[in-house]
């Protein structure tokens, strides 16, 4: 759903030869409508409730569990609000759409009027993209265990999809 509601817009102005909306109100936006609430839950959980495992009783893991970190993390990546581990992808696809609109308008640029092209190229590129970088975190002959399949790479194809659907809206 992310994937289509917010690329449309972007791949609309893509397609249409329009500049793209500004990415601070975007961003502005996104943070709103997550960090508020989530830090609220986060305090509540952390400090009322005492649900949170490993406690929050340092400055590393304040950073890691307010800053939407805690998916780098094998230590922290499942715990405390464990299905925050969504939201941290969530905002990695706030802060990598953006900046992949401008590098696909930059291709289609240098492409010429081939815009719906490039634009089907490019997801494609992100589904292969993200089905070798699950390949490789997932076959894993060390056995160590890894947190990078909860990384925005091994969760794109998921957004690809949606995006793939806010093309063909905006093409047909």
């Amino acid at each position: 759903l992310s994937g289509f509601v917010l690329y449309r817009p972007l791949v609309a102005a893509h397609l249409g030869g329009r500049p793209t909306p500004k990415v601070r109100p975007y961003l502005r936006r996104r943070f709103l409508r997550i960090v508020p609430a989530y830090w609220l839950a986060r305090t509540v959980a952390a400090y009322v409730l005492h649900t949170v495992s490993p406690p929050i009783n340092n400055w590393k893991a304040v950073v890691v569990y307010f800053g939407f970190l805690q998916i780098y993390s094998s230590h922290y990546v499942l715990h405390g609000l464990s299905a925050a581990w969504t939201l941290c992808v969530e905002m990695s696809f706030y802060l990598f759409l953006p900046v992949y609109a401008f590098a696909v308008a930059a291709w289609a640029r240098r492409g010429g009027k081939h815009r719906l092209r490039v634009e089907v190229l490019a997801l494609i590129g992100l589904l292969v993209f993200s089905v070798l970088w699950r390949v490789a975190v997932f076959w894993n002959p060390s056995g160590q265990p890894t947190s990078a399949g909860t990384w925005l790479p091994a969760q794109l194809d998921q957004f690809v999809l949606g995006m793939g659907l806010a093309v063909a809206s905006v093409w047909w």
